[in-house]
């Protein structure tokens, strides 16, 4: 046996230093699925989607929203706060990106004009090596003859990714 333990602690002294996994800083989380729908412009569904940076430095979002056959929509999500920079609409791979300041809450709101259902992906980078950097949720918004109401969409049951 005791050879046996001064082998492997020969081994590990040559092997030199252990590695440790190193964290990516980013992150992503799946939005439930959501109904979208316009009647008239006195009865509608539309979404705010909240989404909060908790860190102590800028962090750089993503918001793909899919329709009901999987389909990227890259319209009609507009920004509602003013706490983002580099906003912009359909960059390509996604419905919208955006840096979120830190500490931050950013409102984006989709509004329907059509019969809309699917779901959304929301993602984050950082240039750093925190392994949380967001958290969010989602407003589904109901307008029917002058009566607003919401009910609220946990992502990721409302804990940080």
């Amino acid at each position: 046996m005791k050879k046996l333990l001064q082998v492997f602690l020969l081994l590990t002294a040559s092997v030199g230093a252990i590695t440790v996994p190193a964290f990516a800083a980013s992150g992503k989380a799946i939005v439930p699925p959501f109904d979208s729908r316009y009647g008239s412009a006195s009865s509608y569904f539309g979404h705010s989607y909240f989404i909060t940076n908790i860190t102590n430095n800028p962090i750089t979002v993503k918001i793909s929203i899919f329709n009901q056959t999987g389909l990227m929509i890259t319209t009609g999500l507009t920004q509602v706060s003013s706490n983002m920079t580099n906003f912009v609409l359909n960059p390509g791979d996604a419905t919208a990106s955006f840096t979120l300041a830190a500490n931050n809450t950013a409102d984006l709101y989709y509004p329907s004009s059509t019969q809309d259902c699917g779901y959304a992906t929301i993602s984050w980078t950082q240039d750093s090596t925190v392994q949380i950097g967001l958290i969010a949720d989602v407003r589904e918004l109901l307008w029917i003859n002058n009566v607003y109401s919401f009910r609220t969409i946990a992502v990721n049951n409302n804990m940080p990714f």
